[in-house]
């Protein structure tokens, strides 16, 4: 990467990995910006949501790893009132749709399809998760943030580490740990007031990430060519 005058990653996370031992004077960081700005009020600031959701979204495919999702939902004690919806395609969806049955959860867990239009569907959740083995930089999380979700995340390579602040607008689990994604996502349930607090900072992080920022960075780093 010496070679080029400027080498651009995503992350801060990916910028570490390449840096690993050897610094890289000519490395910078430009994240993705957001598809779609804040809606001025969420459903999680407006307390309308007749159902409780924790939403998820993308390929059902193996990098996204919906069945430990699945599973972790299979472990919070208390569902009533509340159901996990998976909105996406994709090669697995038959096996996903064979492990809410086996686990007896035909009745909490939606497995929807693809939507074009994804800002209702984020409005309509109270909850954002995700359980990917790795990502880039997440657009489901940018998109989430901007609709005041708070998030739970494992915390894989590369994106929930830059994007979730954990404690404040989410919450990062370690990556793999099934039972801690279930703690928190139950500790998000049971607590209103927790969820309006944590959706309300998502809201306001969500601005690192709006498209002038962004666009600003890259015009910087043209400039300064």
């Amino acid at each position: 990467a010496l070679r080029f005058e400027r080498f651009v990653v995503l992350t801060e996370e990916d910028r570490g990995y390449w840096e690993a031992g050897s610094p890289m004077p000519n490395i910078c960081v430009i994240p993705n910006a957001r598809t779609f700005g804040p809606l001025e009020k969420t459903a999680v600031q407006e307390g309308q949501n007749a159902v409780h959701t924790v939403l998820a979204v993308g390929r059902y495919n193996v990098q996204k790893a919906f069945d430990r999702l699945i599973e972790a939902w299979a472990k919070i004690g208390s569902r009533q009132g509340w159901r996990l919806r998976l909105v996406g395609d994709g090669e697995l969806r038959g096996e996903l749709q064979s492990l809410i049955d086996r686990l007896g959860l035909a009745d909490s867990v939606v497995l929807g399809h693809a939507e074009t239009d994804m800002r209702p569907v984020y409005a309509g959740a109270d909850i954002y998760a995700m359980t990917s083995l790795y990502e880039g930089l997440p657009m489901v999380l940018l998109e989430a943030q901007a609709s005041g979700l708070p998030i739970v995340a494992m915390a894989c390579k590369c994106g929930p580490r830059d994007v979730i602040t954990d404690g404040e607008d989410g919450y990062l689990v370690p990556e793999g740990d099934i039972d801690a994604m279930a703690a928190r996502l139950q500790l998000l349930m049971d607590d209103a007031g927790l969820r309006c607090r944590m959706g309300q900072a998502a809201y306001r992080s969500s601005g690192r990430f709006e498209r002038e920022y962004v666009m600003e960075k890259w015009k910087a780093l043209l400039e300064g060519l």
